[in-house]
């Protein structure tokens, strides 16, 4: 899980570098918050192979996120 973690902080860094540099700047102080654990996420793993109940899912969950893994 870590290495997916850092290997997505890496492409989402990319993007938005190339983004004017204070979203650039408010996106990193996010990143420290997530870090620090002052930021937090409510996210749902669900299986590839169980993605038809992810649509039930999404009406269901407020104010999380649903993660499709293979």
């Amino acid at each position: 899980m870590i290495a997916l973690w850092q290997r997505e902080k890496r492409r989402i860094d990319y993007i938005l570098q190339q983004a004017d540099q204070e979203a650039y700047e408010a996106a990193q102080e996010v990143w420290e918050w997530i870090r620090a654990g002052k930021l937090r996420a409510d996210i749902e793993v669900i299986p590839l192979k169980d993605i038809s109940s992810a649509w039930e899912r999404i009406t269901r969950l407020h104010g999380s996120r649903i993660v499709i893994v293979p």
